[in-house]
């Protein structure tokens, strides 16, 4: 049992520590409290600090220590007495030997129940001092030193005490409740500053790397002064080099300081513990260690300075310590540490950090559990840590990543989010594809579930969209077939596996299915209580129904969003994207393409590394459109498509996009004749409509009728919106006044622009047309969505001839030949096939001669 006792002085100066200004300005700071506790691990300087601003006060202080005390004789009282008759001889000069006597006993009445209040004036002929500095003040274990303390203090209001400690204590705890002031200058104040290393480190060679020696020794004086005698001995390296040279050489002295015999066996298996993660929580100590037991040896450690206390109550070992713990324990213990870490990766796994759990995985060379984790969190993995989780799954061979369909399905569709890697993540799709079927029918429901999401995934990111569409339908019906028992096996990313299978649909053009997936998803989130889930799902199906054409559907679900909160504060920008591109919709067909425009800034910038880019891309250039800006949205939309293997795989629909707003600029442009050569590589009725736009401002108004007719009925509400705008615009040229049928068309546009709120379609007229359908609207009443001073953006162009494929094809090789042979070798014919179509070239665009035709097709926008 330490014995304290009063001691003559401070302890002998050491050489080797720093006396530090700015603490000891801190201890004046203190003053006006009756008890300052310094609390440092060992070797924190606590003692040099007190030494040094004892040495400036012109009144000298008592010593109190258990440390540079005597033992205690056998017939001494209890360490209680002992410790305030310490206390009481600190605090009262004491001129001889019954002095001392008296004091002893008044301090053995106090420690059996007396109060000190009431045998204190027994000591009212006693000098009383004004400082007492007491060493050490967690060595007094196993009786209430802590309160005996705050006693003294009561009963001696003139006296302060300056406490050491290597313990958080009772004190500390709860000095917000007690009527004493208590300060209290810690462990982070106690650290040396850079300065205070550089200082520490003269001469050591290490002085110019101060900044990484505070950052390995936590700034903790003991390992700083380690440090720099370590590397006074002679190193072999360059200055560069100089740190790791030295690290590789004390790495060896410090495993075995920390090991036993040095330490005991539950202490060094504890520490180990503690430098598996980077942080230790208090949670997952107690799991593996108990909780008493964990308390116990974090509060050695602590003591120590082996580690620093985490905000939690856990552990932070120190840099320097853990690097050269964990380097011996992988020669010595491997298997000790595996299993560590794959007690760690489980705990980060059930916590929700699946980022921590798979780095805890892969050190533990533990597949199954990376695959346990890939299953339950792939989708936070890819969205929020795509290169990390990269980084730590590439260094898995093929032959066992061929066994594991999951960790090699999560590489691939890393790896397809990079151009640079999309062919080897096509190998390692396959590959997976692969094992997946191999094991795919002995899985439970809910483990086929999760791995046909992340094969969809994988799919969709190596540019197999119809295949990650039909595993979507399959995953979504085994779904709606699932028990609920094996449901809730699925756990919370039950929402998630819907809604991005629904997204494998939605890219794919399924928007009945993909709506299904998505309404159900955001059901589910709320169910559990998810809000940011059911936020980004309801963006989602925002973001469908605008597609559609259903903009109070879209306006619906944004106000869901909005009430959520979803989208308020930061959030990645994948997941952000639907939300930006329903309000960009929303936007547009009100005419607002300034808001559109802000909508798409959020996600602009990122977009391309996106799988919904085209989306983007495409409301982009319908705003620059909308605001009168074609030409320089053209040239961004071209060079777009021009590197469009560089981008993330598309789906036909999607290109189809790219391609509508790339037709509609060139019409914008006055460039008719290649809009319509664009428009041949869209779908059939996407097709038609656009040709009929561009027949519409080129004069030929019949032939846009005739295509419109057939396609008003068909397909989403924007596309009949589009076919009945061109339908109204070509009948008021074609038709004598305002007949019946006339009307009917006008009510239909004015219905589909005041329920469904489809305006643009309208708004692209040609001007002559947008002025006919805005003076007939306002004759009859009806509101089709144009306001008086709406102006146009696509401009009526000049006839425009007949072109057909082959013609449009032959007038495109002549730009860059005038060898018929060329040309009949370009496109498989015969020279004469070439001359022949030349022959109806020529008399279509009325010339007789190549330089002529390449004029001519130029001013009339066929080039």
């Amino acid at each position: 049992m330490p014995h304290f006792a009063v001691v003559p002085g401070p302890p002998r100066p050491n050489p080797l520590v720093l006396s530090r200004a700015r603490l000891l300005h801190a201890l004046d700071d203190a003053a006006a409290a009756p008890l300052t506790l310094v609390r440092g691990p060992d070797g924190a300087g606590k003692t040099t600090l007190l030494q040094d601003w004892a040495a400036v006060r012109d009144r000298p202080a008592a010593w109190v220590s258990a440390r540079r005390s005597a033992m205690a004789p056998a017939e001494q009282p209890g360490p209680s007495a002992r410790f305030l008759s310490a206390l009481l001889a600190g605090a009262f000069e004491v001129p001889g030997p019954a002095d001392a006597a008296l004091i002893e006993e008044v301090g053995r009445e106090a420690a059996e129940g007396a109060e000190l209040r009431s045998v204190l004036p027994r000591l009212a002929h006693l000098p009383a001092r004004d400082l007492l500095i007491l060493e050490d003040l967690h060595l007094a274990s196993g009786f209430p030193a802590e309160d005996l303390l705050l006693d003294m203090l009561r009963a001696v209001p003139g006296l302060r005490v300056v406490a050491s400690t290597a313990a958080l204590g009772s004190i500390e705890l709860r000095k917000a409740l007690l009527e004493l002031d208590v300060a209290v200058i810690g462990p982070a104040q106690l650290a040396f500053t850079v300065e205070e290393c550089e200082r520490a480190l003269v001469g050591s060679g290490l002085r110019d790397q101060a900044e990484e020696i505070r950052t390995l020794t936590s700034g903790l004086p003991r390992w700083v002064r380690f440090m720099a005698l370590s590397s006074s001995a002679p190193v072999r390296s360059r200055p560069v080099r100089q740190l790791p040279a030295v690290l590789d050489a004390v790495a060896a002295d410090l495993a075995e300081l920390l090991s036993p015999p040095r330490i005991s066996a539950a202490l060094a298996d504890f520490l180990l513990g503690a430098c598996v993660p980077e942080e230790l929580p208090a949670s997952l100590a107690a799991h593996i260690w108990g909780s008493q037991n964990a308390d116990t040896m974090i509060r050695e450690a602590e003591q120590k300075g082996l580690l620093t206390r985490s905000s939690d109550g856990g552990a932070v070992m120190i840099p320097l310590l853990r690097s050269a713990v964990l380097a011996g324990a992988r020669k010595s213990s491997p298997a000790r540490v595996h299993a560590l870490e794959g007690i760690c990766g489980r705990y980060f796994l059930e916590q929700g950090q699946p980022l921590e759990a798979l780095r805890h995985a892969m050190a533990a060379d533990s597949l199954d559990l990376a695959t346990e984790i890939i299953r339950h969190r792939a989708l936070e993995l890819f969205t929020f840590h795509g290169p990390e989780t990269r980084k730590l799954l590439e260094g898995v061979s093929l032959l066992r990543l061929a066994r594991q369909p999951a960790p090699a399905l999560a590489l691939a569709i890393l790896y397809n989010s990079s151009a640079f890697r999309r062919m080897r993540g096509t190998e390692l799709t396959l590959l997976a594809l692969s094992g997946a079927r191999t094991i795919f029918r002995s899985m439970p429901g809910a483990e086929r579930l999760l791995l046909t999401l992340v094969e969809a995934v994988g799919l969709r990111g190596c540019g197999q969209l119809s295949r990650s569409a039909a595993r979507a339908l399959s995953g979504l019906r085994a779904y709606a077939e699932m028990p609920l028992s094996e449901r809730e096996r699925i756990g919370p990313l039950e929402s998630v596996a819907v809604a991005h299978l629904g997204i494998s649909l939605w890219r794919t053009g399924a928007l009945e299915g993909a709506e299904a997936a998505f309404t159900q998803a955001a059901a589910l989130a709320a169910a559990k209580d998810q809000p940011d889930y059911e936020g980004y799902y309801h963006s989602l199906t925002a973001s469908l129904l605008a597609e559609t054409g259903d903009l109070p559907g879209a306006a619906r679900f944004l106000q869901l969003c909005s009430s959520l909160g979803w989208g308020r504060d930061e959030v990645p920008p994948y997941s952000e994207t639907p939300l930006r591109l329903a309000e960009a919709a929303v936007a547009l067909e009100a005419g607002e393409h300034a808001a559109a425009k802000a909508a798409l800034a959020h996600v602009l910038d990122q977009a391309d590394a996106m799988e919904l880019w085209p989306r983007v891309r495409y409301l982009d250039a319908m705003a620059d459109l909308a605001g009168g800006s074609p030409a320089p949205a053209l040239a961004r939309l071209e060079e777009l498509l021009a590197r469009q293997a560089d981008l993330p795989p598309i789906s036909e629909p999607e290109r189809a996009l790219l391609i509508h707003a790339q037709a509609l600029l060139l019409l914008a442009s006055g460039l008719p004749g290649q809009a319509l050569a664009a428009a041949g590589n869209l779908p059939r009725e996407s097709r038609e409509l656009m040709s009929a736009r561009i027949q519409l401002a080129s004069g030929q108004p019949d032939k846009t009728l005739s295509s419109v007719l057939r396609l008003r009925s068909e397909g989403t509400v924007r596309r009949q919106a589009e076919a009945t705008g061109l339908s109204v615009a070509a009948r008021l040229q074609l038709e004598p006044g305002m007949t019946p049928g006339l009307r009917l068309e006008l009510a239909r546009l004015s219905n589909l622009c005041t329920v469904h709120g489809l305006r643009l379609s309208t708004a692209l007229l040609p001007a002559a047309d947008l002025e006919r359908v805005r003076k007939a609207a306002a004759e009859t009443g009806f509101d089709v969505g144009l306001a008086a001073d709406q102006a146009a953006v696509i401009g009526s162009t000049g006839d425009l001839p007949a072109l057909t494929p082959r013609e449009l094809a032959i007038l495109g090789a002549l730009v860059q030949t005038g060898s018929l042979a060329e040309i009949a070798g370009m496109h498989f014919v015969s020279v004469n096939t070439v001359k022949s179509q030349l022959r109806g070239l020529y008399r279509k665009l009325g010339v007789s001669g190549r330089d002529d035709a390449l004029r001519e097709a130029l001013r009339r926008g066929v080039l």
